[in-house]
């Protein structure tokens, strides 16, 4: 049976006219960095905005994905 948790928060306010997504996983087998860039990581990083902070943290992994955005609610460059 599958264990593990993921909690997606957000929150605005972080900066002026920013919103911040943050991933945790819970529960989940053990993590370790990975000794090369994934795919999906590599995607992030040319998709998103800003670049995500990662950490590879034993109890799972942890993403802070911050995305500007005007007063209007577009999203930023």
């Amino acid at each position: 049976m599958p264990t593990g948790y993921v909690a997606i928060t957000g929150r605005t306010g972080v900066a002026a006219d920013e919103l911040a997504l943050v991933w945790v996983e819970s529960g989940g087998p053990a993590v370790r960095a990975p000794e090369n860039r994934s795919f999906g990581t590599k995607l992030m990083q040319v998709v998103l905005p800003t670049e995500p902070k990662l950490e590879f943290r034993p109890t799972g992994v942890v993403c802070e994905i911050r995305v500007p955005f005007s007063m209007d609610g577009k999203i930023s460059n």
